[in-house]
């Protein structure tokens, strides 16, 4: 049924200008008035007639496609709104109609022609500038994989099933125009169906439909009511219904009963309702929901001042239920089509339905983080389909809910499914672009590009297609750049950027790279003792501000030791800062800052020392760190200590398989028992400080000796009494570090 759709009232009363006024027969004008009261079935009928014998007017055509459209007869306005669009002269609003129905009829390609048409007769439409960023926005809803699944709900009638709403007892509250006390047999003008009440669906302790009732209340009317909201404690709802109040309807002043937002509390044992300030008897206002905290009822209205058809609108809520000032949701959600049907889901999410973003037909869903942050995401399929999608509810947990739909092969004309999470509900989007040659404009194939999050992290590389084109998924509100490079070309970097802010869909975002001629890093690698060259060396470069990887050629013979770091992008006399990272078994690893200009020749030459490992080696003599300072009797770490203790802490993350054992030692002097205690006590407390600095804390262990391990004859112990110099006792008060295993 497409009682739902009676917010769109402002969208149709303005195309009826767009032929203006001709001259029409008798039959053709009994037929606009069953249009303008919207009895859809009967103004179809006579138009159909009058068609037949060529005498239907463009304004009957444009209003017979309508009446299809509002029934739900998505073949049969196709091919009304394509007779109109032959004409040369036709609006925008035509033509986008003409794509509505091609993507209902799943016809995307030729609704993209259409909206190409729509665009550039209606460039200041918003919608037109949101198609006109991205017109392959079908394929990417498309090829997005799916957030849920989605099974018929056990609760359909052969009518029309709808908008669901979480109530107390794991019941359900739907809006359906299946046969209830309040309605009776009444038959709404607009598809012959019945009107709409509220019906609540019962389920068993394991979750299994039990039964479908009419919902408790004298709220309910012989008009549509529903959707409905309810708050936390479920003794209050907001809910949409004719205008009709006390036992009155009022109608407009164009003869219409609009909808309004009614707000009942339960108080002694019935629902008491009450009018709210929101409403006018000449606009419509329906389809509640309340955020999580209850401060603020989202709703959607057909008001004057609005971007188009229906806008969505929130008022603030004090603690006595007053309302506030109204407020337009904004253009980053309102089109000139229709938005409505918005939820809310525990974690504060945004959800409605539009027919006015880009979705893949009729109404699609989209969701926002919260109504703080309004950036509109299609949630793809199978949720949206070619047809009307709406009114997405989930449940406390967030990770199953229901949809209604229209879609075919339903049990009757709108139905409830029930949906199943797959996936968390993050916001992403497929980032496309292009690189070209800066000096020519000519695309560049298989170019590596690295995308980089906010942090430095290389979170995804590709190489460009033969196109030049590339492509990511991004998070959309998450910052970004993209480093691109190419033997013989500058590697650059872009800007940071944020993808949903980006206007990259109005063509693909362009990466330019500029051609130079062959500028390099040469590095040498070499044992320290030895000073011969060492080969099968693995070598890493990367600039050391953007922490982007640089491409190293491995050497040939006979320069095995000899790598070539290529600095595209680089200019002669340009500084440089690169880390260098050098592993080969049986040797530290190690990164080298290096810090130079390109000379005039291109060529950065560079020699790295690398030093040979031996298990029982002690790793202070190879790395070159200075003696271990204590204060005198003390085991704390100083400053002075700590800076030293870091150049162990870097060699053991740089070679993450090195054991060592961390010995502490004094000299004679004192007894061997304080000297042994006090040396312990060090050497744990060293190796304290290393483990929580390295991986895999357990590959050092710190152990005292005392005076034990003397390094010369100073040895003062019972009747010896040394005469050994300071100094020479110096060398005895030392810190070891033995490699026990690399």
């Amino acid at each position: 049924m497409k009682s739902r759709t009676l917010l769109i009232l402002i969208s149709f009363f303005a195309l009826e200008t767009l032929y203006g006024q001709t001259k029409v027969s008798r039959l053709e004008y009994k037929g606009r008035v069953e249009y303008n009261n919207m009895s859809y079935v009967k103004a179809a009928e006579i138009y159909s007639h009058v068609a037949q014998h060529n005498k239907l007017t463009s304004q009957g055509k444009l209003e017979l496609g309508n009446c299809y459209r509002f029934t739900g007869q998505w073949g049969k306005a196709e091919f009304w709104y394509a007779e109109l669009a032959k004409d040369t002269a036709s609006s925008g609003e035509v033509h986008f109609l003409y794509a509505q129905a091609l993507s209902c009829n799943g016809n995307y390609e030729a609704a993209k022609q259409q909206l190409q048409l729509f665009t550039k007769k209606s460039p200041n439409d918003t919608r037109a500038d949101r198609f006109r960023k991205n017109l392959n926005y079908a394929q990417q809803i498309q090829d997005s994989p799916p957030f849920f699944s989605i099974t018929p709900a056990a609760f359909n009638s052969s009518f029309s099933d709808f908008g669901t709403t979480y109530f107390k007892n794991g019941q359900v509250v739907f809006t359906s125009s299946r046969s209830s006390r309040a309605s009776g047999s009444r038959i709404h003008s607009w598809d012959n169906s019945p009107f709409l009440d509220l019906q609540v669906a019962s389920f068993s302790s394991n979750s299994q439909y039990e039964k479908t009732q009419l919902f408790r209340g004298k709220f309910q009317s012989k008009y549509h009511e529903g959707p409905v909201c309810f708050t936390s404690d479920f003794n209050t709802m907001y809910f949409t219904r004719n205008n009709y109040f006390n036992g009155k309807s009022k109608q407009s002043s164009d003869g219409t009963n609009k909808l309004k937002i009614y707000r009942a509390k339960w108080l002694n044992n019935k629902w008491i309702e009450e009018n709210l300030a929101i409403n006018n008897d000449d606009f419509s206002t329906g389809h509640p929901a309340l955020t999580n905290d209850e401060k603020y009822l989202v709703f959607s209205s057909d008001r004057p001042g609005g971007f188009g058809g229906s806008d969505l609108y929130f008022v603030s809520i004090d603690e006595q239920g007053n309302l506030g000032e109204i407020k337009n949701l904004g253009a980053s959600v309102n089109t000139e089509g229709n938005e409505m049907f918005p939820t809310f889901d525990r974690q504060g999410r945004l959800f409605f339905a539009s027919d006015g973003l880009p979705g893949l037909g009729g109404l699609d869903v989209f969701y926002c983080s919260s109504l703080s942050a309004l950036n509109p995401q299609n949630l793809g399929e199978p949720i949206n389909s070619p047809f009307d999608d709406f009114h997405l509810s989930l449940d406390s947990l967030g990770t199953s809910g229901y949809l209604s739909s229209n879609r075919s092969g339903g049990a009757g004309y709108d139905d409830i499914y029930s949906v199943k999470l797959l996936r968390p509900l993050v916001s992403t989007s497929v980032f496309r672009g292009i690189v070209k040659n800066e000096t020519d404009g000519r695309t560049i194939d298989k170019s590596k590009l690295f995308l980089i999050d906010d942090s430095g992290l290389i979170v995804d590389s590709c190489l460009s297609g033969l196109d030049g084109s590339f492509g990511f998924t991004v998070l959309s509100d998450k910052n970004y750049r993209i480093s691109a490079s190419k033997e013989k070309f500058a590697t650059t970097t872009s800007n940071s950027f944020i993808p949903n802010k980006e206007k990259n869909d109005a063509g693909p975002y362009e990466i330019k790279l500029r051609p130079i001629s062959n500028i390099q890093v040469v590095v040498l690698i070499k044992d320290k003792l030895t000073q011969q060259p060492v080969d099968s060396v693995k070598l890493t470069a990367t600039l050391s501000k953007q922490n982007t990887p640089l491409v190293v050629n491995n050497p040939e013979p006979p320069k095995r030791a000899e790598y070539i770091v290529a600095l595209d992008g680089m200019r002669i006399g340009d500084s440089i800062s690169l880390a260098l990272s050098v592993e080969r078994p049986g040797y530290l690893s190690q990164t080298v800052k290096l810090s130079d200009k390109i000379s005039p020749d291109g060529i950065v030459p560079v020699t790295i020392f690398v030093d040979k490992i031996q298990v029982g080696a002690d790793l202070s003599k190879i790395i070159d760190i200075k003696p271990i300072y204590f204060d005198l009797g003390k085991s704390n770490i100083r400053p002075d200590a700590a800076k030293e203790l870091d150049k162990i802490v870097q060699v053991m993350n740089d070679n993450p398989s090195m054991v060592i054992e961390l010995g502490s030692h004094t000299d004679c002097r004192s007894s061997a028992s304080s000297n042994l205690s006090l040396s312990d006590r060090r050497a744990k407390a060293s190796a304290e400080y290393i483990k929580k600095r390295i991986t895999n804390p357990a590959r050092i262990t710190g152990k005292g000796y005392g005076e034990s391990m003397p390094i010369n004859d100073c040895r003062c112990e019972g009747e010896v009494k040394s005469s050994c110099s300071e100094p020479e006792h110096q060398l005895n008060r030392r810190t070891e570090f033995k490699i026990i295993t690399f």
